[in-house]
Parts: C-alpha cells; structure tokens; sequence
C-alpha cells in the first residue's frame, strides 16, 4: 500500500518506510490514532495535499481478513476448555 500512495501523493518511498517503522506498531495495536500516525510519517511538512484525501486512499486500501470473520459467529461456549458444554 505504501507504494501506491506514494505512486498518488508523490513522497519520497524511503523517507516514508523508515519515519513509519517507529509509529506503526503504535498504530498497528491501536495506541495511536490514524491522525498521529499521519503526522509523525506524512504530516511532518507541508504537503500538497490534504490529510482527509490520504486518509480516503488509506481507508479505501483497508481488506478484512477473511480468517478473522467468522469468529464472532462461534457459538457460546465452544470455545471453552469444556469444549461446546461450555461450564458445568
């Protein structure tokens, strides 16, 4: 994805891989938002672009993980050490 946007926005590839490999994990596991992530890697000058465009480009790139799906279909208690009685 990085690729593409930098296709789009027209930054520097390497500049955004190494400002990102800090504030990724952060964003990744939800300890920092979209917006403070932007800032540290995209936002830290002034771009020719605006931040509600790079956000639509981001959001639009977004896939689920079909794997991950289905896993609040899973019935009560199947989960369960007890397997599908669930606790007796």
């Amino acid at each position: 994805m990085r690729q593409k946007a930098v296709e789009q926005f027209g930054f520097d590839f390497a500049e955004v891989a190494k400002r990102s490999q800090l504030p990724f994990a952060g964003y990744d596991e939800g300890n920092i938002s979209l917006d403070e992530y932007l800032d540290w890697v995209v936002f830290h000058e002034q771009r020719s672009f605006w931040r509600e465009a790079i956000t639509a480009f981001i959001l639009a790139q977004s896939q689920p993980y079909p794997e991950m799906c289905g896993i609040s279909a899973v019935a009560p208690g199947a989960l369960s050490p007890q397997g599908s009685r669930g606790h007796q």
